[in-house]
């Protein structure tokens, strides 16, 4: 695998979203995961089951909800990096062209502290801290499109927004072509 691929992707995701103005909180996530997904979850779900991506429509939709876990399809089987943006109010002002994929949805953080766990095991390899409350969630996906059998870093990269919000279905805004 070439190295200038890789740099050339993480130019892109870091000039993909606006600053957004709005965001309390911004950390990068760099961790591996299995089975292609990782899952964003509140404190208290870590043993809410998450139905697997068996489902057709889950799997390419890449996103899968449960109450207070959502299951985030990758098109990396393991090295997954990005940015969570934690955000006061909903980012209205995004380019979906800049994107391969974006999916959004709800989530109950009961406890307000949101946990990324890498699978199987679940192991947490993100935390952060918002009031307890229900929240939407927008994953955008970059890169994916340019993922080869050939590739195992994977070029895909993923930035989370979480707000909160009253009622949010899970909705795909756009599509990877890939699916």
């Amino acid at each position: 695998m070439e190295i200038f691929p890789v740099f050339k992707a993480l130019f892109l995701i870091l000039t993909l979203v606006n600053v957004n103005k709005n965001s309390i909180d911004e950390q990068k996530f760099d961790f591996y995961t299995e089975y292609n997904y990782f899952k964003i979850l509140d404190a208290t779900a870590e043993d809410e089951p998450l139905p697997d991506f068996a489902d057709q429509k889950d799997y390419l939709t890449r996103l899968n909800v449960g109450k207070s876990v959502l299951g985030v399809g990758t098109q990396s089987y393991g090295h997954i990096r990005g940015e969570l943006h934690i955000l006061e109010v909903e980012n209205k002002e995004f380019n979906a062209e800049k994107f391969d994929h974006i999916v959004e949805s709800e989530i109950n953080l009961p406890t307000g502290d949101i946990r990324f766990a890498a699978t199987i095991e679940s192991t947490i390899v993100l935390k952060a801290k918002v009031k307890p409350g229900k929240y939407g969630v927008r994953i955008y996906t970059h890169g994916s499109t340019a993922f080869t059998d050939d590739d195992v870093e994977g070029t895909d990269r993923y930035i989370v927004e979480i707000w909160p919000i009253v009622n949010l279905p899970k909705k795909v805004l756009k599509m990877d072509s890939s699916h």
